[in-house]
Parts: structure tokens; C-alpha cells; sequence
């Protein structure tokens, strides 16, 4: 039965797209790009839209998984198998000081899910490294690190902990432990790092805020949410 009355009501109010200056046809364009992880460039002259237009819809996007995560914070509850490392990033640009330092990004890796938990640290001391490992990662399962003189100190906690040793190009191993074959390495989370390290190869982008953004999308990417979740109202 067909409906008579008058009432319509906009697709924009009160959603994501509220304050979009481009058409909803665009804004919808430029979000599947993004989901399909489609780089900046690539979406511009795909879409005939101009770089900086794209630039400034992505890191929005970014920003709604930035507050999701915030609200929805990365846990992990499905494995008993952790990787953790930490990479560096060169000439980032802190607003507030006004000048580039370096940052180092701490990460962990479960496994079983594919989840994975970045933050900004000070340093690679231990210090720095150890406490979010304690907060994160149940005690009793397995972690897996290189051999970082900081990570030494996991020994002193409830941890079954293995190393690789970088420094003489080992970078896995397979070792048979309480009757169980341990593939013993950090590879799966140095991609991540990888994949940090390429998404900031332009000095450009390096601010302080740009990467809380980034890394929030790789987080969310490997949550195993539906990567359009964060922009449904």
C-alpha cells in the first residue's frame, strides 16, 4: 500500500555526512575508497576530486574510529599467544612544542584473532615498554619478542616468554615445549610496522595528531568489525 503523506526526512541529519560540503553520491564514493583502503592519490583521481578535499574526509574518517576506539578500546580475550615489538618514526612534528622529534610506537599482537593494540612511547626502555604489555596481556599466556634488553624483564612476570635473536639474523624458529611446537617469532606484528612506517613515508604527514588517527585505523582494521560500523547513526 502506497504511503500519502508528506513527511520526508534527510539522509544527513544527525549522521556522519551532516557536515559534508560535498554531495552524498561523492561522500559515499570517498568512503568506500577508504574502507577499501585505496590511498589518498588514488581516490583523488579516481573520483576527480581535488587531494587536499580527500585528505581532509579521510582523517574525519579516521577521527569517527578514533573516538570509537576510545569508547570501544582494543581487548584481547581469544588467544594465549602475543607478539610484541616497537618500530620508530623520524621528523614528526609536535604542534604544541613546534618542533620534529622522534616517536617510538609500542605494539601487541594476538595472534589467534589478529588483533593488535599501538601506542605512542617515550622510549624502548623498559620502562616504557613493560607496563602496557602488564595491562594488556593476561597473565599465563605466551609472548613473544626479539631480543630487546627491556623485554628481559617479562621473565620477572607471569609470562612464558621466547625470543628471536635479530642480531644474528634469526628471525624464526620452531621449539617443542611442554609438548607443543612453539613457531617462535614477531613477524606477523613487524608487518604492522611495516605497514606504519609506509603509511608515514611522506615527511610530510608526520604530525603528532596525523598518527593517533593512523593508528587507530590499523587497529580498527584488524579489529574484525565491520569497517563501515563506525559511520552508521
Amino acid at each position: 500500500m502506497r504511503c500519502n503523506c508528506d513527511y520526508t526526512k534527510s539522509v544527513r541529519k544527525g549522521s556522519f555526512f551532516a557536515h559534508g560540503c560535498l554531495s552524498m553520491k561523492d561522500q559515499m564514493k570517498i568512503m568506500s575508497c577508504f574502507v577499501s583502503d585505496v590511498t589518498v592519490s588514488a581516490t583523488a583521481r579516481l573520483l576527480n576530486i581535488s587531494r587536499p578535499t580527500v585528505t581532509q574526509y579521510y582523517d574525519n574518517l579516521r577521527g569517527e574510529i578514533y573516538d570509537y576506539l576510545q569508547e570501544n578500546p582494543i581487548s584481547f580475550t581469544e588467544g594465549d599467544e602475543f607478539e610484541v615489538d616497537e618500530c620508530l618514526l623520524k621528523h614528526v612534528w609536535f604542534s604544541k612544542n613546534r618542533r620534529h622529534k622522534i616517536q617510538w610506537i609500542g605494539g601487541i599482537l594476538e595472534r589467534e584473532s589478529g588483533k593488535v593494540l599501538l601506542y605512542r612511547i617515550d622510549d624502548r626502555s623498559a620502562a616504557s615498554l613493560i607496563p602496557p604489555i602488564l595491562e594488556h596481556v593476561p597473565p599465563g599466556v605466551w609472548v613473544y619478542s626479539d631480543e630487546l634488553t627491556s623485554y628481559h624483564r617479562l621473565y620477572n612476570h607471569p609470562y612464558v616468554h621466547f625470543t628471536v635473536n635479530h642480531s644474528k639474523l634469526e628471525y624464526a624458529r620452531i621449539e617443542n615445549f611442554c609438548d607443543r611446537e612453539v613457531n617462535v617469532h614477531i613477524n606477523t606484528l613487524e608487518g604492522v610496522n611495516r605497514e606504519i612506517r609506509r603509511r608515514f613515508s611522506n615527511k610530510s604527514c608526520r604530525k603528532i595528531e596525523r598518527i593517533d588517527l593512523t593508528l587507530s585505523e590499523i587497529m580498527y582494521r584488524r579489529s574484525g568489525v565491520d569497517l563501515y560500523y563506525p559511520f552508521k547513526y
